[in-house]
């Protein structure tokens, strides 16, 4: 017992010595770089493959109240400020690979914007709820995006697809998809093998409720609305 009980210390005390004769490590930090600091915030990225583009969106500053959208071509070290609106904040981009058209949705008014040359020119699309609407997620599959509206006058949540097949946006159109009167918002929208999953916020608990939607065997119901322009 006492042969043991000496080992024990022994091998204690030479894995001290060893671990403190080590060379002290740094731990991990963070690299400041760009020049984001005119930005009150920042909500997104996105980081468009093989053009060396980063696009960021949030809100441009505290007193102007508007939205903003920022755009890289070197890394993230500089940034330039490509389009603002007056009110709200940008929360989400959605790209797509194909043909190369982005979005990025928000709240306020407008709140749902395009590009089709890499972030550099930005351009509004119309709000298809009536009364206006919050935008606070979107997704994209095949040639559809699809927007989580936030109704203004029934507070309630929405799902509108919008069909952007068309290489001319003036002949975008909407489509209705669903209404959840039994959300207060949708928070968030997320695909995994073509399935929209949609995370919202119950009007009555508070809670985070979990819906899906399958375009192939629900898309059907969509119903037809105005062109964008």
């Amino acid at each position: 017992m006492l042969k043991s009980l000496q080992n024990f210390v022994v091998f204690f005390i030479i894995t001290i010595f060893v671990f403190s004769s080590l060379p002290a490590q740094e731990p991990p930090s963070w690299l400041q770089t760009g020049n984001l600091q005119s930005a009150y915030n920042v909500r997104d990225f996105l980081e468009i493959p093989n053009v060396n583009v980063i696009l960021a969106c949030g809100k441009y500053d505290y007193y102007s109240n508007g939205n903003g959208i920022w755009k890289s071509t070197d890394g993230g070290v500089t940034w330039a400020l490509k389009g603002t609106s007056t009110h709200g904040t940008l929360y989400q981009f959605a790209y797509d690979s194909l043909n190369h058209k982005i979005f990025v949705c928000g709240n306020g008014g407008p709140n749902l914007f395009y590009s089709l040359n890499y972030g550099d020119n930005w351009a509004s699309i119309s709000n298809p709820v009536v009364g206006g609407g919050a935008s606070y997620s979107i997704q994209i599959i095949g040639q559809k995006l699809y927007v989580a509206f936030h109704d203004n006058t029934f507070y309630s949540a929405l799902l509108y697809r919008l069909d952007f097949s068309d290489s001319d946006p003036a002949n975008w159109f909407w489509e209705f998809v669903m209404q959840y009167p039994q959300l207060d918002h949708i928070m968030r929208l997320a695909v995994k093998d073509d399935i929209l999953y949609l995370f919202g916020k119950d009007k009555t608990t508070d809670g985070l409720r979990i819906f899906t939607y399958n375009p192939a065997a629900d898309g059907r119901q969509a119903r037809r609305m105005e062109n964008v322009v």
